[in-house]
């Protein structure tokens, strides 16, 4: 009488109540051996399916956002380019976006509110590989007082 089978690859190993094992090979057509078969491509697709998803995840350029207030009162923002490459970025507060490219290893201008209510919560900044965004070449490097 079997106590127990396990299917390891593509033997199955059945063992019996007296303790002897008996090692069976499966064949091509053996359900289980399908099963595994199926297993075996779903798992690699899902290996290379989350490979290539973070691929995009990888390829964020690495930019680093300092705030700041001036001596009246005014908040700032500054963005510092730590990619080898050129981005093209935007700081946005309150309707005014500035646009501008920065170089690789550089850090843009200062940029200032224009009213003392905000604060460094209200502004929004992006950055992105300028490659992506050709229309970007157009805008000046670094930045200026926002609003003007």
């Amino acid at each position: 009488m079997i106590f127990s089978t396990i299917v390891v690859g593509k033997l199955n190993l059945a063992t019996f109540s007296n303790n002897s094992v008996i090692i069976m090979q499966l064949t091509q057509k053996h359900p289980l051996n399908i099963l595994l078969g199926i297993f075996n491509k779903m798992t690699m697709f899902l290996c290379l399916f989350v490979f290539f998803v973070s691929f995009s995840a990888w390829s964020k350029p690495k930019t680093q956002v300092f705030y700041n207030y001036t001596i009246e009162g005014f908040a700032q923002v500054q963005i510092q380019n730590k990619s080898g490459k050129e981005l093209a970025c935007w700081i946005a507060i309150d309707g005014f976006k500035k646009k501008f490219r920065l170089p690789p290893a550089t850090t843009s201008q200062w940029l200032t509110a224009s009213d003392k209510r905000y604060d460094y919560t209200s502004f929004s900044t992006w950055c992105d590989y300028i490659e992506l965004y050709p229309q970007y070449r157009k805008y000046p490097t670094g930045g200026d007082v926002l609003g003007k």
